[in-house]
């Protein structure tokens, strides 16, 4: 089994930007990676959490360390983690892993798990709110 360091390793031997092969260009398109429903990404390289979706590009840090030379990152180089029910909340979106379409959480079943509906919820704005913030923020920096 591969350790997170071996791994960062491989990564920054292969695919450091600069000096890039036409074989290393041709796969260097920006490209949006989706975790799927309850689930999270991962960098492999440092565990850190992107959430539901990341474009994919050059990243300039890992593991909080700056890089001498930006590393252009692949879809390998994450794991999709599924998120515990008890972390999971009323209202969560989440993207289908390969269309990208949202869903949401807006229920849950007894035993816990989660229940989605199509589409990103939408929020109704009661009339007369903006102005009551405006108000209430008035108060709080006079």
């Amino acid at each position: 089994m591969q350790t997170a360091s071996s791994h960062f390793q491989s990564i920054t031997d292969n695919y450091h930007g600069g000096g890039t092969s036409p074989i290393q260009k041709k796969n260097m398109e920006h490209k949006t990676i989706y975790a799927g429903l309850g689930k999270t990404l991962k960098r492999l390289s440092d565990l850190m959490d992107f959430g539901s979706e990341i474009t994919l590009g050059y990243t300039h840090y890992i593991g909080g360390q700056k890089l001498d030379t930006p590393l252009w990152e692949l879809e390998e180089h994450y794991e999709r983690v599924t998120i515990p029910n008890e972390d999971l909340r009323l209202g969560m979106v989440f993207k289908h892993e390969e269309t990208g379409e949202p869903y949401t959480i807006t229920a849950f079943n007894e035993d816990g798990t989660p229940i989605y509906e199509e589409g990103e919820l939408e929020v109704e704005i009661p009339e007369g709110y903006w102005e009551q913030f405006e108000q209430a923020t008035d108060q709080v920096t006079d």
